[in-house]
C-alpha cells in the first residue's frame, strides 16, 4: 500500500493511525495467527508511521528508498534495525539507470555495510528493474551482492520464531 510519496506521507500520520492502522493491524494479526511473517510494501516516506507498523507486527519493509528524507540508511538501521528486515535500498531512479557500474557497486557495498550489519537486510533494487536500465549496471548490482562476504553481515532475512 502506497500512502506516502517522495516528500512524505500523503495522509497525516494521525489520520493514518485512525483510519488505516486498525485495518492493517487486523491483517497483520491474522498472518501471525498462522505463524506467517508480514512482508509489507509501501513506497515513499513512511517513517512517521514505521513505528506503528512495527508495533502491529511488520517483519519486512519493502521498499526502502534511502534517498527519501527520513529514510537515510544510518538512521533507519539505528532506529528500526533491531525490529524489522529492510528490503531494497539500491536506487532505481538515479544509480541503476544513470550511474556507472562502479557507482552501482559502490552503492551496493555502502548499503550492505550499513543496513546489513548484524543482519536484517535483503539487498536489491528499491523498485522493479526497467527495460531501459543498462544491463551492465544490473549485472554489477547482482554480482556485487553475490560477492559481498564480510563477517557480521547477513544478506538474507533471519526471523525469530513467531509465537501464535
Amino acid at each position: 500500500d502506497d500512502f506516502a510519496g517522495q516528500r512524505g506521507m500523503l495522509i497525516a500520520p494521525g489520520m493514518w493511525r485512525k483510519y488505516l492502522k486498525p485495518s492493517y493491524k487486523r491483517i497483520f494479526c491474522l498472518a501471525k495467527e498462522f505463524n506467517l511473517r508480514v512482508w509489507f510494501h509501501s513506497c515513499g516516506g513512511i517513517t512517521p508511521v514505521l513505528p506503528d507498523l512495527i508495533d502491529i507486527g511488520l517483519d519486512v519493509w519493502e521498499t526502502v528508498q534511502v534517498h527519501i528524507p527520513g529514510s537515510e540508511p544510518e538512521k533507519i538501521k539505528r532506529e528500526y534495525g533491531k525490529h524489522i528486515t529492510f528490503f531494497g535500498a539500491i536506487n532505481t531512479q538515479q544509480t541503476l539507470p544513470f550511474g556507472s557500474s562502479a557507482d552501482v557497486r559502490r552503492e551496493v557495498r555502502d548499503r550492505i555495510k550499513v543496513l546489513g550489519k548484524g543482519g536484517g537486510f535483503i539487498c536489491g533494487p528499491d523498485h522493479h528493474i526497467k527495460p531501459h536500465f543498462p544491463l551492465e549496471n544490473v549485472a554489477a548490482m547482482v554480482e556485487e551482492i553475490k560477492s559481498f562476504r564480510q563477517e557480521g553481515y547477513t544478506l538474507r532475512a533471519e526471523f525469530p520464531e513467531v509465537s501464535p
